[in-house]
């Protein structure tokens, strides 16, 4: 996913430095795109810069110490060139974290948690991109995370969704993250938007201007 020799020794660091190559195989083997991988990868090395300032190790990790992790975030300093939002911070966290356990390095604790219930909008929509686009389910887990929140803003009912609404809903997630993700939410939410045209559940008049988004 990376060529840097910069980029290499930053991501190999310790503490957790030694598992990112095998952390980058299963990834790629699992079939994440560059754009995701690398996302990913670099989540897991900013995880590594914060367990090492909080004294922990790779093998302490746990759903408890990654909410940790997330609550930082939002005062997080630890790269120096960024306001403290990282949006996919917390899902490459969690997924270096299922990838410790599935190697051993990380012990399972407890019950596993169960995945909060998807707003009916969300879980249907990535329902009709399995059955009629066939997307992976590493893709699937990144729309998920971006409508989840896209609906936060917007609300839940389509009928009411117009341009203004939606460009507003978009703005507030991609004015305060990287332009890879940007790029990411604004594909997203315009396949949405697609989902909702073809099943009629909103009207293109409405969304005259969804060409800006």
């Amino acid at each position: 996913y990376f060529k840097s020799d910069h980029t290499l020794r930053r991501l190999r660091a310790e503490p957790i430095g030694r598992y990112m190559d095998d952390f980058a195989e299963t990834l790629h083997a699992k079939g994440y795109s560059v754009w995701a991988g690398q996302a990913y990868l670099r989540a897991a090395a900013h995880l590594g810069i914060w367990i090492k300032r909080q004294g922990l190790s790779a093998t302490k990790l746990n759903e408890e110490v990654i909410g940790e992790f997330a609550r930082h975030l939002p005062s997080c300093r630890c790269l120096g060139k960024n306001q403290g939002i990282y949006d996919d911070a917390v899902i490459g966290a969690r997924h270096f974290l299922s990838h410790l356990r599935d190697t051993g390095v990380a012990q399972v604790c407890g019950a596993p948690l169960q995945r909060p219930s998807l707003p009916a909008l969300v879980d249907n929509f990535q329902r009709w991109m399995l059955q009629h686009r066939g997307v992976s389910e590493s893709t699937l887990t990144v729309y998920r995370s971006i409508l989840t929140k896209l609906l936060g803003t917007i609300g839940e009912t389509p009928g009411s969704y117009n341009a203004h609404i939606l460009r507003h809903g978009v703005e507030m997630q991609t004015s305060c993250c990287g332009p890879s993700w940007a790029k990411l939410v604004i594909t997203t939410a315009r396949m949405f938007l697609r989902y909702l045209v073809v099943l009629d559940l909103c009207k293109t008049q409405r969304l005259e201007h969804r060409r800006h988004i």
